[in-house]
């Protein structure tokens, strides 16, 4: 008997020892010799749509789509800075083709959604779902600095924009047989990133709509994408890191990935820091995070205190803020 039982360990032990050798051979692979898929091909169509597209990794998407050749809608809420955008795009690639569209995601009625977006999306067969939101200072749900106001927008920021669109994209997907949507989700949704509960939650629901889509469509290719902590305007990280990345840094992996597989966090560094941390036992993955979004908060206040202090001096320089 306990020798029987003795060969189900080792077996057991084996099977996991296995899982874990290819995982790492295989994103390894994807990650550093796996050639680029051909994003028009995947897409069924030459034309590509990116919100949130003025910063970030939003950005950063634009600018890689457009290296390979691929049209653009940007969509962000400010015109001014989709202007700079799509004059910093063009001058890298002056043969493609850039629409712009100035649209407030706080804006949740479908109308709105119906009569700005759904003509120009019709012709869109690579959408990046990156538009979201995040408390400014993580806290205790009942704490939250701007109160329900705060987190009903971000929860709204981070889900509706994305059932929305890929209502509207997936229609014309699917009359063309194929298309591909990269929904940008977070690591908050994968493990307890206390602080920011409200954050958290939609990026578990994003995770699972991305897997209910692919289901339903499977003709469509549908990636779910699970950033860490990137040096952008909306994480707030001032400095980056082996595993902090720019967004450029990041997204440059994260293309890549495109075609390869349906869950990715886009860069080998971030691959890496998911796979130590979900090995951990739950309770010191709860304590780790704990104890990191603590620290965050205190960065984060140290951010605005800086930026703010840096608004103050314009004004002061100039008589205006800039």
């Amino acid at each position: 008997m306990l020798s029987y039982l003795g060969w189900v360990a080792y077996l057991f032990f084996g099977y996991y020892i296995f899982r874990a050798v290819c995982h790492t051979v295989f994103h390894a692979y994807v990650y550093f010799y796996a050639p680029m898929k051909d994003l028009k091909k995947l897409a069924k169509t030459d034309w590509a749509a990116v919100t949130g597209a003025t910063d970030g990794i939003g950005k950063q998407y634009a600018i890689q789509l457009a290296k390979q050749g691929m049209n653009l809608v940007l969509i962000s809420r400010t015109q001014s800075k989709l202007d700079d955008v799509r004059e910093e795009i063009l001058k890298l690639n002056p043969n493609i083709k850039i629409e712009t569209i100035a649209f407030d995601f706080t804006d949740t009625s479908p109308e709105s959604y119906e009569k700005i977006l759904r003509q120009p999306m019709k012709k869109v067969g690579f959408l990046v779902n990156n538009v979201g939101g995040v408390y400014e200072i993580p806290d205790r749900l009942h704490e939250v600095k701007g109160g329900l106001a705060e987190q009903k927008q971000v929860v709204d920021l981070n889900l509706i924009p994305a059932f929305c669109l890929c209502s509207i994209v997936l229609k014309y997907m699917k009359e063309r047989g194929g298309g591909t949507i990269v929904n940008v989700g977070s690591i908050a949704g994968s493990v307890t990133f206390v602080y920011v509960s409200a954050y958290g939650a939609t990026k578990t629901a994003l995770e699972k709509f991305s897997h209910i889509l692919r289901v339903e469509y499977p003709e469509v290719y549908i990636q779910h994408l699970t950033p860490g902590w990137i040096v952008t305007k909306f994480s707030k990280k001032m400095k980056p890191t082996f595993f902090d990345l720019t967004a450029e840094e990041y997204v440059k992996y994260a293309v890549k990935t495109v075609g390869w597989v349906n869950d990715t966090r886009g860069h080998y560094a971030q691959q890496l820091q998911f796979d130590i941390i979900t090995s951990l036992p739950m309770w010191l993955q709860d304590f780790l995070m704990e104890k990191s979004l603590k620290a965050k908060r205190e960065e984060n206040v140290e951010f605005i205190r800086l930026r703010e202090l840096q608004e103050n001096n314009n004004v002061a320089k100039n008589g205006k803020l800039e």
